[in-house]
């Protein structure tokens, strides 16, 4: 700031000290208030967060230091100075991170991250994620002073030629890890430069490896596992040591947090089922809860040296109430990898296992809800080897169905109701009529003072969606507003003991409506829209 145009008093006054007079109208906005130094310098510093307009008040006076002259004041100038608040940014120290000279994947530069306007929490470390990191590299994270973090990379890359450079990779930390950071802050562009060709190191006389004949588990959790953040506003990509990445959608978690992914060790592995096991066994938590607003993408690594052939692989979970491990599938990728999407966490692995296909099923809009059944082993097809989607499906059957989709189970001390047509009950599904009968599922019909099941009428859509409905209710699903007014062009036909149910089904995803808006309620429940249902409602109970 130059001081024209404001004097402090006439010549002869010229040797007395002069000095800026500063005021603003919002001290407010200002941590250290504005001021000028004799040399005209403007300094100041703003509030932390603050944002506003102050008029600042410039006026000179001297000291009054002369035999002929008092102090004097000159006429003020104004001027505006506008605070906003100051965004927290990262800047990166390396523009491109090369792959070491041993040419196997692996890293030994780091990269810098330095932060500007604002301040590292102690455990920052542990809420920085790097975007679009290869699959096989972890993170290993230090925080160096209140601005600045190291981050050195773990592990081997599984795919690293120069075809598989990443050149839009970012560093991403989570809000709470920095003082005055109002969300999740992201840095610049930086790339992963791999070697080429990979892997050009030939050992002249290759030995063939041992096949274990048995997969193994790897016993030392403590270098297989680590914690990546996640955000409820942005996409979220991370990987484990060529074991898994994980794509966390916009919008999937409640709020931001943490995901901590480990390798299952041996000795804590829940018992695995009669098929191979090509994968470790992945066990995810995450500080946002069990369960996602919208489905996320995992996509696992696997193993198939020491698998017999005819089988595909497949990814199971774990469920800890059955105890059992539960089929999901997944599609293969070229690169040998699986993916698949997934509505809550828990421990997963890839297996191999034969699941039957059927020549129907292909191309169906039921496919990939049949395919999950099946590999439950939950629906079977017929034995001409078809699935026949389109055949109306009985009440017997789709018993048989949803217990197994719910793995139910008989309880001896139960009471179990009688039918007066228990001896057209089929003998295959009499133990499933029976765990949905105890289980409040299905009641049959009262006729003549008597209970009927009915096992080889024709299910209707309407009778579905109450079967449903009850085990949303057993399972103290949400079912909120089932009373509510059908939305369905024919609400008029819906019958009143159904009502609620065909809502709260609506509600829950589970049962939709024709391409008319017609329930129909009715209509013939076809084995596709039994398959449609029991894949809605296995996935809205998280099973």
């Amino acid at each position: 700031m130059e001081p024209t145009g404001i004097s402090a008093g006439p010549e002869d006054e010229a040797s007395q000290q002069l000095a800026f007079l500063v005021g603003n109208d919002h001290h407010e906005l200002f941590e250290e208030q504005p001021t000028v130094d004799s040399d005209g310098t403007l300094r100041y510093k703003a509030m932390p967060g603050a944002t506003g307009k102050a008029v600042v008040t410039v006026a000179l006076q001297d000291d009054g230091g002369t035999a002929l002259g008092g102090i004097d004041t000159s006429a003020s100038v104004t001027f505006s100075i506008t605070v906003v608040p100051r965004v927290a940014r990262l800047t990166l120290g390396a523009p491109a991170i090369a792959e070491s000279s041993a040419n196997d994947g692996s890293f030994d530069a780091v990269q810098t991250v330095t932060l500007v306007n604002g301040t590292f929490t102690e455990d920052a470390s542990a809420s920085v994620t790097v975007t679009r990191l290869p699959v096989g590299l972890g993170l290993n994270v230090t925080r160096d002073s209140d601005t600045q973090l190291t981050i050195a990379f773990t592990g081997r890359a599984l795919k690293h030629a120069s075809a598989n450079d990443v050149n839009n990779a970012t560093v991403v930390i989570a809000q709470e890890a920095i003082i005055g950071a109002t969300g999740p802050v992201t840095s610049g562009l930086f790339a992963f430069d791999f070697a080429n060709p990979e892997g050009s190191t030939v050992p002249t006389n290759p030995s063939t490896p041992a096949v274990p004949s048995e997969p193994s588990i790897p016993t030392d959790p403590t270098e297989l596992s680590n914690r990546f953040s996640v955000f409820s506003n942005q996409l979220s990509e991370w990987s484990l040591q060529g074991r898994v990445k994980v794509v966390v959608p916009a919008g999937a978690v409640r709020q931001d947090g943490t995901v901590k992914v480990s390798v299952v060790p041996s000795e804590e592995a829940p018992a695995l089922p009669a098929i191979p096991l090509i994968s470790d066994i992945l066990d995810f938590a995450s500080s946002t809860g069990r369960t996602f607003l919208k489905p996320i993408e995992l996509t696992f690594d696997y193993d198939l040296s020491s698998s017999p052939s005819g089988n595909r692989p497949a990814v199971y979970y774990y469920n800890d109430e059955s105890k059992r491990w539960i089929y999901l599938g997944g599609i293969l990728n070229p690169d040998g990898t699986i993916t698949v999407k997934v509505n809550h966490f828990t421990r997963f692995a890839v297996f191999y296992d034969q699941i039957a296909g059927f020549d129907d099923l292909t191309g169906h809009w039921a496919a990939e809800s049949a395919d999950r059944l099946i590999g439950m082993k939950v629906i079977e097809g017929y034995s001409d080897g078809k699935f026949h989607p389109d055949d109306p499906i009985t009440r017997a059957q789709f018993a048989k169905m949803i217990a197994g989709a719910l793995m139910l189970q008989t309880n001896p001390s139960s009471s179990e109701r009688v039918f007066a047509d228990e001896s057209t009950i089929p003998a295959w599904a009499q133990n499933s009529v029976a765990a949905v009968t105890q289980a409040g599922l299905m009641q049959g019909t009262p006729e003549n003072g008597n209970w009927s099941f009915k096992p080889n009428a024709v299910l209707s859509r309407a009778e579905m969606a109450v079967i449903a409905a009850n085990a949303l209710k057993n399972r103290q699903a949400e079912t909120a507003n089932a009373d509510a007014p059908s939305a369905y062009a024919d609400s008029s036909s819906l019958p009143d003991w159904a009502r609620p149910s065909i809502e709260a089904v609506r509600l829950a995803g589970i049962m939709r409506g024709d391409d008319k808006n017609l329930f129909r309620p009715f209509g013939q429940a076809t084995r596709a829209e039994a398959a449609s249902t029991l894949y809605k409602l296995v996935e809205s109970l998280y099973l």
